[in-house]
């Protein structure tokens, strides 16, 4: 597990950041932490939920006190990197 805030400037960077590769599989590597672009950021946790692995993902902007969007769930690592990106407008 990291515990860290990363500054991905592509989607391709974002897919590296929380992703390892074993025997030429993705998996994801259990990254905990903010990743930030700008002013806006999202915070990613995770958590099991019976047998299943939950990836929660909080959106925030700088300046503002409340979540910028509502909180989004994934099972998958190619679920949370396309909604972070698509928050984070990466390409």
């Amino acid at each position: 597990m990291r515990a860290t805030t990363i500054t991905p400037k592509s989607k391709s960077e974002l897919v590296a950041a929380v992703t390892g590769n074993l025997n030429g599989k993705k998996y994801y590597n259990w990254f905990k932490g903010e990743l930030r672009k700008g002013n806006r950021k999202a915070a990613v946790n995770y958590y099991y939920s019976g047998n299943k692995l939950k990836i929660s993902i909080n959106y925030f902007q700088d300046g503002k006190d409340i979540a910028a969007q509502p909180r989004s769930i994934c099972s998958t690592y190619t679920g949370m990197v396309n909604k972070i990106a698509k928050y984070l407008n990466l390409k």
